[in-house]
């Protein structure tokens, strides 16, 4: 009895702040390749929020892949700068708890980033 008396007294405590949780960022995922298709690896990626000028940057892991932290919704560019390619822009607006999925084609170009 003490036992279910412990585990409701638990729930009810722990409910109302699960409740009040918002979510009210989002996250910018996605790849990055060059135009034969191969993953890019260990590529910064630049997130700009267009309004306020905040930049966030992440990186591409071993497979080409990217996750932003957690951002507040609004427009973004989002750029990938790699020596030996041209610098790549794409803009989108990111709502809240949304996870936007980019694809990012490097082309070669500018070997002088």
């Amino acid at each position: 009895m003490k036992r279910l008396f412990l585990f409701l007294l638990v729930a009810l405590a722990v409910t109302p702040l699960a409740r009040n949780q918002n979510v009210d960022t989002g996250l910018i995922t996605g790849e990055v390749h060059d135009i034969s298709g191969g993953l890019i690896t260990a590529v910064p990626v630049i997130l700009k929020n267009t309004a306020t000028g905040l930049e966030s940057q992440t990186a591409t892991d071993s497979h080409g892949l990217f996750v932003s932290p957690p951002l507040p919704p609004g427009a973004y560019d989002v750029e990938v700068k790699l020596g030996g390619f041209n610098t790549e822009r794409q803009r989108l607006t990111l709502e809240v708890a949304q996870r936007a999925v980019l694809t990012i084609v490097l082309s070669p170009g500018n070997t002088s980033n």
